[in-house]
């Protein structure tokens, strides 16, 4: 079973959408970052790139390019998820748990990630949305974050 993980901005939906995933320790000193470009509302609109820090208790937790298959998730036939976000695939969390209302997952869990171009699986003490910056692509947006 899969619960959307809330409170984050929807992925964009072009194959050719930009993201970037810098792998740190994982812990919360040098979390994960991952930067993917969000939604727009029309062409003409700036890119915008959601931040998302990620820690993690268990190293090597991250496997890029999932092929993975769930029960309860709509695939299509290239294998690529027809939902794109944020997914917690256990059936006991508890959304509301302290800590949600930071747009965090309390504990470690069991997180896939669905963006256009990539799926993401990982396990994670805390997912957090950091902030959404303007930038031309997803690198120069991780560059301003990480010199802010």
């Amino acid at each position: 079973m899969i619960k959307p993980l809330m409170h984050f901005p929807a992925p964009a939906t072009d194959e050719h959408s930009d993201f970037v995933l810098m792998a740190g320790s994982g812990d919360p000193c040098a979390p994960h970052i991952l930067v993917y470009e969000v939604i727009r509302d029309f062409l003409s609109a700036p890119r915008s790139f959601a931040i998302v820090e990620i820690t993690s208790a268990t190293s090597g937790a991250i496997e890029l390019a999932a092929d993975n298959e769930y029960e309860g998730i709509a695939y299509h036939e290239d294998g690529s998820m027809s939902e794109l976000g944020f997914f917690v695939l256990q059936e006991d969390v508890l959304l509301d748990a302290e800590g949600a209302e930071d747009h965090e997952v309390p504990s470690e869990q069991h997180i896939l990630i669905s963006l256009a171009a990539q799926r993401i699986e990982l396990l994670a003490d805390s997912v957090t949305f950091k902030q959404s910056l303007i930038a031309a692509s997803a690198r120069e947006a991780l560059g301003l974050y990480l010199t802010s």
